[in-house]
């Protein structure tokens, strides 16, 4: 298995020097926290960064995310013995497909506009690449005892989050990007990623990526 290389960004920030003690099983292996995601590329963050800077000012109150660490969740596993990672990495390569071509559109909340914790930017698909590669993921890992997530899919990218004691109302101040396109892109690798805990935030450490093959050209493009 390569070894695993650290995600780098100019804008990024210090790495924390103190990290949060991760939880440990008795008399058993290391654990990792884990989740695979789709990786944005530069002129894409570039966009959406450059979008949003109209209403970084009203929401001075969040605590925005750095474009380096922004990316889109397919399926989070958790913390998983570290002795499976290269087991799991075989099995997320066998579900990758074509590249998906993607809009960057509108923002919102989690769990919403009232009460919102987590600020959002949009992706919509431009077919079904999305749900095809969600339902692939889930269905190579089911037989390796991570069950499917409850929640319906709704990819998106996380650029801000607000503490419970820091919430408040954000739907006037996103007004001007509710429905904004930030741009359209594609995405072409999938990446099996670490997540380290620290008491300013989680450090992401690349363990695997696979590459999303080519879309084929039809006759008629």
């Amino acid at each position: 298995m390569p070894r695993p290389r650290r995600t780098a960004n100019a804008d990024a920030p210090p790495r924390p020097s103190t990290p949060i003690r991760r939880r440990r099983v008795e008399n058993t292996e290391k654990l990792v926290r884990v989740f695979c995601a789709l990786e944005i590329d530069d002129a894409a963050k570039q966009a959406v960064d450059e979008g949003l800077r109209p209403i970084r000012n009203s929401l001075d109150r969040a605590n925005w995310i750095y474009p380096g660490r922004w990316h889109v969740t397919v399926k989070f596993f958790g913390e998983i013995p570290e002795s499976g990672l290269f087991e799991l990495g075989n099995a997320l390569q066998t579900a990758v497909g074509e590249r998906i071509p993607v809009q960057l559109r509108g923002a919102g909340a989690f769990p919403d506009l009232r009460e919102p914790q987590v600020i959002w930017v949009g992706v919509r698909d431009a077919g079904e690449g999305m749900k095809n590669l969600y339902r692939r993921v889930n269905d190579v890992c089911v037989p390796l005892g991570y069950p499917p997530e409850g929640r319906k899919f709704r990819p998106h990218i996380t650029v801000a989050r607000l503490r419970l004691s820091k919430a408040f109302p954000v739907a006037r101040e996103l007004t001007p990007v509710l429905d904004s396109l930030f741009c359209e892109t594609e995405f072409s690798r999938l990446t099996l990623y670490r997540s380290d805990m620290y008491e300013d935030g989680a450090v992401y450490t690349v363990l695997r990526t696979m590459s999303l093959a080519q879309r084929a050209r039809r006759p008629e493009e």
